[in-house]
């Protein structure tokens, strides 16, 4: 689209976004010179816990007792629209009024912090409890990456596609597919270097069929990889004893080295400073395996770094820097 309206000044607005996604955005629209403006993400009277259930029950109960608990406007996110409807009607039942819309469980731990700043807008005191029960990791785990265009629409789609320039239309009207999958699967072969396209339209590179496929089964692994390890990444803040909000804010790529004092961690005393620490989130460094990740968050004893191939590690500090596993670079 941006090539067909002559390439004007582009402005473009996320909430919240790690720096992955900030870098995804500006090479996904083609801008040049960039002017990347990052604002505090820090909402500091907002409280953060977790609290962890071992049975979907137990974490049903705690929902329920947390949410009846609160004398203030309450949301409450479930994991399916069943499951909202039946906490919805356990509340109802219990004598708070409680009306259902679902929109999904958040399924990392960005877009979770995000549906917390939901809370305080007025800037008063508000709380963001996340129940830990690992049934819901798992489905995280299972409703990842969407497996791809088939290799029918791979067929149909480079069938349509020549040398010469076609629009989204025609490739829509040659092939008989509906237009969100003809959208879709144009963009993954744009990605993969099957296709390219200009203000013209959608051309081929010469990229048969057989190597387009592998191409798009090798791109989506390594999304599914890079999306189960986000959803592992909400196990390891789940588990976590150090300070909640610096583990969140690093991972949009902020510095928050002390203590923020307004979770459960600070509360019970196991967080604690960690400005001298060997690693710096934002930083490179490079593991004798993964190759070169960039440092995502810093624990007092664990790091988490994200790989181009394998996602988002969490690794012991120590340990992997005195064996010269991970070398700073």
């Amino acid at each position: 689209m941006l090539p067909r309206l002559g390439r004007p000044r582009l402005l473009a607005l996320t909430a919240t976004a790690s720096p992955r996604v900030r870098s995804e955005i500006v090479d996904r629209l083609g801008m040049t010179g960039a002017r990347v403006l990052v604002r505090d993400a820090d909402r500091p009277n907002i409280w953060l816990g977790v609290r962890h259930a071992a049975t979907a029950s137990d974490r049903d109960s705690l929902v329920l007792r947390t949410a009846l608990d609160e004398p203030g406007p309450t949301l409450v996110y479930g994991r399916t629209r069943t499951h909202v409807e039946t906490l919805a009607a356990a509340l109802s039942e219990a004598g708070r009024t409680a009306d259902v819309y679902h929109a999904g469980l958040p399924p990392s731990l960005a877009s979770y912090y995000q549906e917390v700043g939901r809370a305080g807008r007025d800037e008063e005191p508000a709380r963001a409890l996340a129940v830990a029960y690992q049934g819901d990791v798992a489905l995280n785990r299972f409703l990842g990456t969407a497996p791809g265009p088939s290799r029918a629409t791979i067929r149909k789609i480079l069938g349509a596609v020549g040398g010469e320039p076609v629009s989204r239309h025609d490739v829509a009207s040659a092939t008989g597919l509906a237009a969100r999958t003809v959208s879709r699967a144009l963009n993954a072969l744009v990605d993969v270097g099957a296709l390219c396209s200009d203000a013209h339209g959608y051309r081929s590179t010469g990229v048969d069929e057989r190597a387009a496929t592998a191409a798009l089964h090798e791109r989506r692994d390594r999304l599914q990889t890079l999306d189960r390890s986000r959803a592992d990444l909400v196990q390891t803040y789940a588990d976590s004893t150090d300070c909640r909000r610096r583990m969140l804010l690093e991972l949009l790529g902020e510095s928050h080295p002390d203590r923020c004092g307004a979770c459960d961690s600070c509360e019970a005393g196991t967080s604690v400073d960690v400005g001298d620490v060997p690693l710096a989130g934002g930083q490179s460094v490079r593991h004798s395996e993964w190759g070169v990740g960039v440092v995502s968050a810093v624990e007092a004893d664990r790091v988490v770094v994200l790989f181009e191939e394998k996602g988002y590690v969490t690794l012991d500090t120590a340990v992997a820097l005195d064996s010269g596993l991970l070398v700073p670079v």
